[in-house]
C-alpha cells in the first residue's frame, strides 16, 4: 500500500487538511486521526491569528502537521 504528504502542506493563504494533505492507507486508521489532528492544529492557529494578529503559528503549520504523519519533514521556509 502506498502513502502520499504533500510538503509543504501549505502555499500562501491555502492551507491543505486531511485527504487534502495527505493519503495513507486504511490500515491502522490513521487516515480519519491525521484529518482531525490537521484540522485542530490548523483551528488553533487561525483562533491565534483572528484574535492577537500574529502570523507565526499559521507560517509554521506544516512543521506539527507534517509531523504528526511522520512521513515528511518540512524545510524552513517551506
Amino acid at each position: 500500500m502506498r502513502s502520499f504528504v504533500v510538503e509543504p502542506m501549505q502555499y500562501g493563504k491555502l492551507f491543505l487538511a486531511g485527504d487534502a494533505a495527505h493519503i495513507v492507507p486504511p490500515t491502522g486508521a490513521k487516515g480519519l486521526n491525521l484529518a482531525v489532528a490537521d484540522v485542530r492544529i490548523l483551528a488553533r492557529a487561525l483562533a491565534d491569528f483572528y484574535s492577537t494578529g500574529r502570523r507565526d503559528r499559521l507560517d509554521a503549520y506544516s512543521e506539527p502537521a507534517c509531523g504528526a504523519s511522520g512521513r515528511c519533514s518540512v524545510s524552513p521556509g517551506g
